[in-house]
């Protein structure tokens, strides 16, 4: 018995290496603490949980097909344990509607989703970080199947509340951010969109430093957008810039100030 609570311990360090994306550290400690969990049948819970650190690494990982299946056997450890876990296991769910959503699966990841989201909302209220970062998820669904409407109007909800409600530079309204943008892009809403990944970029930029994979992507946006037709607030510079800014150039010459060529 004094086994499992070292089980869990080791299930929270590998959370905390995914954290600090350090997948191989993280994927280490889950795999020791479901060793020691199916050891304890009577725990269904701390089995679960292991399950769910496990898969979480082999997301980070890209083994998409491994996480799938520790979710689903987490998911079934959870209902084991009982409705003290019901909360872990819609967490379960929602790492596996992300999953399907890195994969591409977006009709899943949304059904998923707005399952968690519903009891969440019934047990947090509207106004819950929580609630915010499930809603932000389905908006990134729901504009990968084209729905750019609703997609705009739970990203914006969402936007309202993490911005009120978290830190200054948070990486999920970042997250959302960035969706929101690649939406008003959708909709040729270029200004928009240039002003909202921005703002994201900024974020992960500061928390995380220039070659952080997110912000790759959004000077990948950020480059594109300009070549849109339709009135610009400004130019962004080109990805490379962003790191390295070069001197203003001089203007062009005018035909009035080109010296005369020298007679042949």
């Amino acid at each position: 018995v004094r086994v499992t609570p070292n089980s869990a311990r080791r299930s929270r360090r590998s959370f905390v290496a995914i954290n600090e994306h350090l997948c191989e550290v993280a994927h280490d400690y889950a795999s020791r603490s479901e060793r020691v969990a199916r050891e304890h049948p009577e725990a269904p819970g701390v089995l679960g949980y292991a399950l769910h650190a496990k898969a979480s690494a082999h997301w980070g990982q890209h083994a998409y097909a491994d996480a799938v299946r520790e979710l689903t056997e987490a998911t079934q450890q959870y209902a084991k344990a009982g409705t003290a876990f019901d909360v872990s296991a819609d967490a379960a769910r929602q790492t596996l509607a992300l999953v399907y959503q890195q994969t591409g699966q977006y009709a899943p990841a949304l059904a998923l989703t707005e399952e968690v989201l519903a009891k969440a909302r019934t047990l947090m209220g509207e106004r819950h970080p929580y609630v915010a970062q499930l809603q932000s998820s389905t908006g990134a669904d729901l504009y990968h199947l084209g729905n750019y409407p609703e997609a705009q109007k739970r990203l914006e909800k969402a936007l309202a509340v993490q911005q009120e409600l978290l830190a200054s530079g948070s990486f999920y309204a970042a997250e959302t951010l960035e969706t929101l943008g690649l939406v008003h892009a959708a909709n040729s809403e270029w200004d928009e969109a240039e002003r909202c990944i921005e703002q994201a970029r900024d974020s992960w930029q500061t928390r995380f430093g220039p070659t952080y994979s997110h912000i790759i992507d959004t000077r990948r946006d950020l480059a594109w957008i300009p070549l849109q037709p339709g009135p610009r607030q400004h130019l962004i510079p080109h990805p490379r810039d962003s790191l390295h800014p070069r001197p203003a150039r001089p203007p062009p010459r005018t035909p009035a100030t080109q010296p005369p060529r020298p007679a042949s």
